[in-house]
């Protein structure tokens, strides 16, 4: 299962770009499209505060998986007010909720992410590899991420950076019976995140109030606001 959440067509940001997320989407859809055509059954779920099922003749196309001959499933929540602002970040979490028996692995994403599966292939193996630790507290505690970098919009040359996560703030760590990794403090999920499904039941046994409900009276300061990544 994939989530997709959109706040808008690039309205807020438009002092930086005058791009419409839509072709954006589209652009991403390219690359989502190929997990169908690579053998995956999955659903894709937008969550938005602006009306993208109404061009869902667009998303169609863009979503078409020739190894199936149709379009991916597809889902839309598009009933949200731009007045929820960024906690639609947190939204995907009741949708999860939703099919958590359904599915055997879970993403989330903006809507100006770049995904393929060569990015699931790289997290199973790495995930595969973190669980041969021999420290418990380590295969408990640490998870994989990834590092995203996006092109700077406040450059006259539009160069790569790495988003809020520097390079600076990575160090060596090794674990026991899973060899060398780099260690981010802080959060690496910027603007997405993956679980198989038992690593969610994970989250949702040690999180306090549960992961995959929104119960706690103070959501903003509990789960991920504006960097859609994972918090508890």
């Amino acid at each position: 299962m994939l989530t997709i959440s959109s706040f808008d067509q690039g309205q807020r940001i438009s002092h930086l770009w005058a791009g419409d997320k839509l072709q954006t989407i589209q652009e991403t859809l390219v690359s989502v499209r190929e997990f169908c055509e690579r053998g995956f059954d999955l659903t894709v779920w937008f969550i938005a505060a602006w009306k993208i099922s109404q061009h869902e003749k667009i998303i169609e196309e863009a979503l078409f998986c020739q190894r199936i001959h149709k379009p991916i499933h597809i889902r839309y929540w598009d009933h949200f007010s731009p007045d929820i602002r960024s906690l639609l970040s947190s939204r995907h979490r009741l949708a999860m909720a939703e099919v958590i028996d359904e599915y055997d692995f879970f993403i989330s994403i903006e809507d100006d992410i770049y995904l393929t599966p060569l990015m699931v292939d790289a997290y199973v193996h790495a995930s595969g590899r973190l669980a041969l630790a021999t420290d418990a507290d380590a295969r408990e505690h640490f998870m994989v991420g990834f590092s995203r970098k996006e092109h700077d919009l406040l450059r006259e040359d539009r160069a790569w950076a790495l988003w809020e996560t520097l390079a600076e703030e990575y160090k060596a760590l090794e674990i026991p019976g899973a060899g060398w990794w780099a260690r981010v403090k802080g959060n690496p999920h910027q603007a997405m995140w993956m679980a198989t499904r038992e690593q969610i039941y994970n989250f949702e046994s040690r999180c306090v109030g549960g992961f995959l409900n929104l119960t706690n009276p103070n959501e903003a300061a509990w789960v991920e606001v504006r960097r859609h990544g994972i918090r508890w």
